[in-house]
């Protein structure tokens, strides 16, 4: 039996998204056995939250669904986690690394209908779990519409799919079409993870660089691994969902690259990063803990011989702002501060670029605490050697990540009990 997609409702942001089968037929609870020869089908996606009643026989519309009913259950869905942008009623889109899409199937092998639209060093590129293990192939995006697939020769059973995109808004932006079960039929996916984190930072959460041979390697795709960064260690020890709203060279009042005027906390506010109308509805996924690495670039200088550091009392402010919108947007989520390990006072010369940023985001969690919110916290990150910055433009190595996730762990789960 094909599978096919309710159709897509006009809207801002949405975390997940529904499919129904043609028919309501009820999963069988005896072992699988081999469906019956059918076409195969591909399965435009939908953003709604809720799963769609398949339509009954010969019928236009779908059945009013009695959730009291004895046999009353959800209908097979695909979901989406994450921020993705679903107002094109052919599919919702993503750019923010961390951005997920996971679905069950009842067959031998799937396929996902992508539409990529690269971006600088791009295309986009994402990691794929089957039955729970991570696959050492990674799947690479080509530009425009294309069908992938992302499970197959499988033994004919129950199997479980995750699409992890580790890669950035500066590699492109993915639009999911749909999902092909081919003879198969998908199943009812698996419970939500009970948490989710979000990260909010720039190339050094996102894992810029992580996987090439550093440091003097530029910014692509293939060498950029979001799954690989501290951010998803973290989530990991947690059991929790991640997502990183973080964008290589972006800071609070200046970027890396100081004629770009677009600075983070306008990215905050978009399903996809690049496109000024996305605005993003923070309803529609609350984080759990949000992780607040932000700054760097303010600090950095772009060119050699132009002395900028930003104003002090300007980045203080900026950084209290992106707190308050933090606490507005997730009223109950620990939030945690900390400049990042590549921070120091040594580069670039006569800054004090750590000593001022350590001052400046401390006393902006201390403002938000004596304020009354006691779920604020700063962490002290300590700054890694210039010997230990290999990835890609001297950005943070594997084991810087994994440095920081050892250090960020266990405050988590002192101060959160989580």
């Amino acid at each position: 039996m094909g599978c096919v997609v309710a159709a897509l409702a006009a809207g801002g942001g949405l975390a997940a998204c529904s499919v129904s089968l043609e028919a309501g037929v009820p999963e069988p609870t005896s072992p699988p056995v081999p469906p019956s020869p059918t076409p195969s089908a591909s399965a435009p996606a939908s953003t709604s939250s809720t799963p769609v009643p398949p339509p009954a026989k010969d019928s236009g519309t779908p059945p009013v669904k009695d959730a009291s009913a004895p046999d009353a259950a959800p209908a097979p869905t695909f979901v989406t986690q994450g921020r993705w942008d679903v107002r094109d009623p052919l599919g919702p889109r993503a750019g923010w690394p961390g951005s997920k899409v996971r679905f069950r199937f009842r067959g031998t092998g799937a396929d996902v209908t992508f539409v990529e639209a690269p971006g600088r060093g791009g295309p986009s590129e994402w990691d794929v779990s089957i039955d729970g293990q991570w696959q050492s192939a990674k799947l690479v995006t080509r530009a425009g519409k294309n069908t992938y697939p992302v499970a197959g020769t499988l033994a004919l059973g129950d199997h479980s799919v995750e699409l992890f995109r580790r890669t950035e808004g500066a590699g492109g932006t993915t639009q999911l079409l749909g999902v092909s079960i081919g003879q198969g039929t998908l199943l009812t996916p698996a419970a939500a993870r009970s948490r989710t984190f979000e990260f909010l930072g720039d190339s050094l959460t996102n894992g810029y660089g992580i996987e090439g041979v550093g440091p003097r390697c530029s910014f692509t795709a293939g060498t950029q691994n979001f799954h690989a960064s501290f951010a998803s260690r973290v989530a990991a020890a947690f059991s929790a969902d991640e997502i990183a709203v973080a964008y290589q060279g972006k800071g609070l009042t200046k970027n890396y690259e100081r004629a770009n005027t677009t600075l983070f906390p306008e990215l905050y506010g978009r399903a996809l990063p690049d496109d000024p109308t996305s605005l993003w509805d923070p309803r529609k996924s609350v984080p759990d803990a949000v992780f607040v690495m932000i700054g760097a670039n303010d600090f950095l200088q772009e060119k050699t011989q132009v002395f900028d550091p930003p104003s002090l009392p300007a980045f203080q402010g900026a950084y209290e702002n992106l707190l308050q919108r933090v606490r507005q947007n997730a009223p109950q989520a620990y939030v945690f501060a900390f400049v990042g390990p590549t921070q120091s006072d040594a580069s670039p010369v006569n800054y004090g670029a750590r000593t001022g940023q350590t001052s400046a985001v401390s006393q902006a969690v201390d403002a938000r605490r004596t304020g009354g919110d006691l779920r604020v916290s700063f962490i002290d990150v300590p700054s890694e050697p210039l010997s230990e910055l290999t990835a890609c433009d001297y950005h943070p190595s594997v084991g810087v990540h994994e440095r920081l996730a050892a250090l960020l762990i266990p405050e988590v789960r002192r101060i959160t009990g989580f």
